[in-house]
């Protein structure tokens, strides 16, 4: 069925227009942490706490005092990097994105993921760099849309190796 200002639709599709906010409010707390272990091994940490909800919707009050669509209360990241003295490296991170609410009346909720991420690569003398990183390791199912007949699922497993070569002399960046 067309609908209009949408145009056609599936069997059972929705239909939304999406305007401002007159005012919304988003107030957090970020954490982060690094640490060596020994010569070949970094740890790393993120958290980040979210406070983000409409203030004033002229258009409809009723959006008032609700948590702003798609914006989790929490969301946290780890990684384990091993880069030994002979150019071998690997990387494992976990990511974690909270609960947060699809549409703006806060009804339908888009459930909490947690994704892991491969990461091996190979340094040669001759500055070339050749890895293999594995986005959503476990081909974990994320939900990251959702209306009540169905839910919209993100990146499933995802392959991609890379060559770089650095010229003797270029810049560095930092580790």
């Amino acid at each position: 069925e067309v609908i209009e200002p949408c145009g056609e639709l599936r069997p059972r599709g929705v239909c939304t227009q999406r305007r401002n906010l007159e005012q919304a409010r988003s107030r957090g707390l970020e954490a982060e942490a690094e640490t060596r272990v020994g010569d070949a091994w970094r740890l790393r940490a993120s958290y980040t706490l979210t406070d983000s909800k409409v203030v004033e919707s002229r258009t409809d009050p009723r959006f008032e005092g609700l948590w702003l669509r798609r914006v989790p209360k929490h969301q946290a990241a780890a990684q384990a990097t091993y880069e030994s003295a002979r150019g071998f490296g690997g990387t494992v991170q976990l990511r974690y994105q909270g609960a947060r609410y699809e549409d703006d009346l806060n009804v339908d909720v888009i459930d909490a993921s947690l994704v892991a991420d491969l990461r091996l690569s190979r340094r040669f003398a001759s500055g070339l760099e050749v890895a293999l990183d594995v986005q959503n390791l476990f081909d974990s199912e994320v939900e990251v849309g959702k209306n009540p007949d169905y839910a919209e699922l993100g990146q499933p497993r995802t392959l991609l190796a890379g060559v770089r070569y650095r010229w003797q002399g270029a810049a560095r960046s930092a580790p």
